[in-house]
């Protein structure tokens, strides 16, 4: 009789095993309900066996929990399903794994990145986002975790940002670096172009004063001013900095380098030669004039 019910369990666990169907999840074709049918077998199965929640599954080590914030359901409605969300939530699953083998792709990550595909039907609001990212920062997820600020800033997500920052995050990692690379890029899609070997930028300099460059510029660098609020300039990485320097030199974008210096660049002596050398170097005007008002 043991025997039996030994074979018995055994034989529903494989049955429950192949039921998990992940793929449902990703198909743009399957509908709200069948989604639903998917979640309640994924909480079906964890009634049966509570271990699977933290189990990896599949090349891409992919967890039950992943598809309750990550589904075709999501993207057709820019909702997330609190209520299934709750009760998955139960089974008590660690939500600092990384959800596709990359670093920096744990659920937190992921919250803050998602409505930022073009392709959802959708879009999900920063309101939505950030009720998800109340829940799981509330039931272990780790607020701390590396790069969520600038994951909040490439997706685009400003109120994000700001929670972020009232939440003591201070990992200014990348921040200045894809401000300023974000910018050499609009110039390259603009049919010009940010090259450091190259010292004459007329024309670059004439489309920095375009609206279309301003509007952009001002989307882009609100995110370092907010940032500046909470962290000192000092405490970025001196690398990004020059970069960032180098960049808003070449446009003679003096606007930036006065951010800097209202929080204070020439209270960092090597960042500051750094500066003047580099406006000379490009003969940037504005930005040498500036300096020397500023120092």
């Amino acid at each position: 009789m043991i025997r039996f019910f030994i074979i018995l369990f055994l034989l529903l666990q494989t049955l429950m095993a192949n039921e998990i169907n992940f793929d449902i999840f990703y198909d743009h074709n399957t509908t709200n309900e069948e989604v639903n049918k998917e979640l309640d077998k994924l909480l079906l199965v964890l009634d049966k066996n509570p271990n699977l929640i933290n189990k990896e599954f599949g090349e891409y080590n992919e967890r039950i929990f992943s598809f309750f914030i990550i589904n075709s359901k999501v993207g057709n409605t820019g909702k997330f399903d609190f209520e299934r969300l709750e009760k998955v939530l139960k089974f008590r699953p660690d939500l600092n794994y990384n959800m596709y083998k990359i670093d920096n792709s744990s659920p937190l990550h992921m919250a803050i990145a998602l409505g930022f595909d073009h392709e959802i039907k959708n879009a999900i609001s920063e309101d939505e986002i950030l009720r998800l990212m109340e829940i799981l920062v509330k039931n272990g997820a780790n607020v701390t975790a590396k790069e969520l600020l600038v994951t909040a800033y490439s997706s685009d997500k400003f109120e994000i940002f700001k929670y972020l920052l009232d939440s003591k995050i201070r990992d200014t990692s990348r921040i200045m670096l894809s401000i300023a690379a974000d910018i050499a890029i609009f110039i390259g899609h603009n049919g010009l172009s940010v090259q450091r070997k190259k010292t004459q930028n007329s024309k670059e300099r004439e489309f920095v004063k375009t609206d279309k460059f301003k509007n952009f510029y001002e989307d882009k660098i609100k995110f370092l001013e907010e940032a500046l609020k909470f962290i000192k300039l000092s405490e970025f990485n001196s690398k990004e900095i020059e970069t960032f320097i180098i960049i808003n030199s070449i446009l003679d974008n003096e606007k930036a380098i006065k951010i800097l210096l209202d929080n204070g660049l020439c209270k960092l002596a090597k960042i500051c030669d750094f500066s003047i050398e580099t406006a000379k170097h490009y003969n940037s005007k504005k930005i040498l004039k500036l300096l020397k008002d500023m120092k």
